[in-house]
């Protein structure tokens, strides 16, 4: 976010173009259920980055880095505004991750935040609290 907000601060201030990037799951290939909403395979993610960079006419945009995924997390009506066309889909992976899930496997907080693995990382609180 402070990337971000720098971002808008220099697209106002100075007249730049700015893209800033919310990359999701960068990976060879997904590997979660999670990633079947979130993954980003290499090949898109450098269409991606070109069509930040070659863009033309824009102010300042925010972009989430997903491949054309069919049970995409994300609505993302801004990558229009950079040309930018996903090809990838971790569909094409759904039935091998979900056949090798357990329930047990996904905690609760994984389910429920964004952060997936890393949010019970050091937690201390008392998740009926927020959830």
């Amino acid at each position: 976010m402070l990337g971000e907000a720098l971002g808008r601060f220099y697209a106002d201030k100075h007249g730049m173009e700015v893209v800033g990037l919310r990359i999701a799951s960068f990976q060879p290939k997904p590997t979660t259920v999670r990633h079947l909403g979130t993954w980003l395979r290499p090949r898109d993610c450098v269409e991606l980055v070109n069509c930040s960079l070659q863009a033309k006419g824009i102010h300042f945009e925010v972009v989430y880095g997903v491949s054309a995924n069919s049970r995409e997390l994300y609505t993302d009506p801004n990558r229009a505004n950079i040309g930018y066309i996903p090809l990838d889909n971790a569909e094409d992976y759904a039935a091998e991750i979900l056949a090798a899930m357990k329930l047990e496997d996904k905690p609760e907080m994984e389910r429920a935040f964004h952060g997936a693995l890393y949010v019970p990382v050091g937690f201390s609180g008392d998740l009926s609290k927020i959830t």
